[in-house]
């Protein structure tokens, strides 16, 4: 059976020799195998110049300090060992500070708990921009996408995860800033880039607290050894880059060859006279389908469709602001779960990524301790009712085709956390609370579903089709006027590493326009390790 699906691929594009001799051993045909490299080097990882970083230590309170030590991404029992370390160069240089990021911001309490336990003077970053005066030995960096810039400040960092068995970081984020950086063991989730790292001596691997304390105190005292570390990971960042380009290229060529291949079919069809019926009806849908996006479409009829679809998005847009109206002023009721409710969505048609947002979302609750729940409508389900159970969170109940994609995806990749469906959230909520103690319930795709009050709103937006073209549907592929954005507590940009050139900045300024206290996240789509 490997062998068989093994067949379908036409190219097999790896990140390593290893990799490359993985798949092989596995019956992939060596004339089909090439290596791109790791994309991840690719990636547009924060710079932060001289001015930012004055500025940013001065926000941080650490104007005083003699050099910074940063820990990065660390998991409960990792923050003890660090803290030990930090001591011991204290010892030496009262001066020095420390930045601990935890991964779990949730967790900032039990970390200042812990910096004071120590001995320590310790503020927060959301504490700081408040006006707190700064001068700290520990700050904490308990806001979300900032670490990345926080690398920048940072002597010798320490990537968390990685003296647990959870697995450690990413570390090209630190590499990209050209920094010291220190390891533990436990980087079986990087291997491949820990690997290219520590062969070329260009980072420091430790086992244990111990060891953590000696090499801190020995990159703090050794100058040169600290310059040549930084040296050397800026030179692998960039001796490592263009898988990318690789990767597309090799897509570009088989894209091509399908449409030669193609072309070359549609040629013979039209010779033949023989145009199927299910060919003219996806004519059909592509036309109108590019005629809502803008694209052009030729044809006497265009402006008059044009014209039509126009009137009719001038209609729906009343009805919706009529609907909503109805709700404010309370002529129609909400409904309100005993339990916290997050509704994930988006304002246009199309995917923008809501269902991998909700796993991830319904993953990190589950992991504090919560028992949350996810209500799904059942998009292209077959299942008909009012609760449909897709999975108890112990074990699936239903199939694809029953449950729909959507629901029947988060299901699976789910064990701990029951799916519903169905046309009421209200009810398959009350259902899971009953049944399955929620306390936490993710509303997917219920950025529109007005019928059940929420306590937070996440609004996706698609940075590759921002805001479609502006259009109300059926003009456009809007589902509601731009203006309701405002209702979001949470406006979270997806695909943002795909974006083009002023993307990011247009839809920074068009949520700001209408929502001045939503928080803005961005977030890029990669497979998971």
């Amino acid at each position: 059976m490997l062998r068989e699906m093994i067949g379908t691929v036409k190219c097999f594009a790896m990140q390593s020799g290893i990799d490359a001799d993985y798949i092989m051993r596995l019956g992939a045909p060596r004339e089909l195998v090439t290596v791109t490299g790791n994309t991840k080097f690719d990636q547009a990882y924060t710079s932060v110049s001289p001015e930012e970083r004055a500025a940013l230590i001065a926000e941080l309170g650490l104007s005083g300090a003699s050099r910074i030590m940063i820990a990065g991404s660390t998991h409960r029992g990792e923050e003890e060992l660090v803290l030990n370390a930090f001591a011991a160069v204290r010892a030496k240089d009262p001066h020095v500070r420390l930045i601990i990021a935890p991964r779990e911001v949730l967790r900032t309490m039990e970390v200042e708990h812990l910096c004071r336990k120590a001995g320590f003077t310790v503020n927060t970053r959301k504490n700081l921009q408040k006006g707190a005066e700064g001068g700290e030995d520990i700050v904490i960096l308990d806001t979300v996408g900032e670490l990345g810039r926080v690398y920048g400040l940072g002597d010798v960092i320490y990537i968390g995860g990685s003296l647990v068995p959870h697995g450690g970081h990413n570390i090209l984020e630190p590499a990209a800033h050209g920094k010291a950086i220190i390891v533990g063991h436990q980087m079986f989730n990087f291997k491949d880039i820990h690997a290219l790292f520590r062969n070329r001596s260009a980072v420091v691997t430790v086992t244990n607290g111990a060891e953590l304390t000696a090499e801190t105190l020995r990159l703090f005292a050794d100058d040169a050894e600290r310059a040549r570390l930084e040296h050397e990971t800026l030179a692998i960042i960039n001796e490592n880059k263009g898988a990318s380009k690789k990767s597309a290229k090799i897509l570009v060529d088989m894209l091509a060859a399908y449409e030669t291949r193609r072309a070359q079919r549609a040629q013979e069809r039209i010779s033949a006279h023989r145009v199927r019926a299910t060919q003219k009806v996806a004519n059909f849908q592509t036309y109108f389908i590019d005629l809502v996006h803008d694209k052009e479409v030729h044809g006497a009829a265009r402006r008059l469709i044009m014209g039509v679809f126009y009137v009719f998005s001038l209609i729906y847009e009343q009805l919706v602001n009529l609907k909503l109206a109805m709700y404010r002023w309370g002529w129609f009721k909400k409904e309100e779960l005993p339990c916290f409710v997050i509704s994930l969505g988006n304002v246009t048609v199309g995917g923008t990524g809501k269902t991998p947002t909700a796993q991830h979302l319904a993953r990190a609750i589950y992991a504090m301790g919560y028992r949350v729940a996810i209500l799904n409508r059942g998009y292209r389900a077959k299942w008909r009712g009012a609760v449909g159970i897709v999975s108890d969170g112990r074990a699936l109940k239903m199939d694809a085709e029953t449950a729909g994609d959507e629901a029947f995806m988060l299901a699976k990749h789910l064990p701990n956390v029951p799916v519903l469906i169905g046309p009421h959230r209200a009810v398959t909520g009350r259902y899971a609370i009953e049944h399955f103690g929620a306390q936490v319930a993710i509303l997917d795709d219920g950025y529109q579903h007005w019928q059940l009050a929420r306590d937070m709103d996440i609004l996706l937006v698609d940075a590759v089709n921002v805001f479609g073209n502006g259009h109300l549907l059926p003009r456009g592929t809007l589902r509601e006027p731009l203006s309701h954005i405002n209702r979001a507590d949470v406006c979270l940009m997806t695909k943002v590493d795909q974006a083009a050139r002023g993307a990011i900045e247009h839809i920074w300024e068009t949520f700001r326009s209408y929502n001045q206290d939503g928080l803005i996240l961005e977030s890029i789509h990669q497979p998971r390790q």
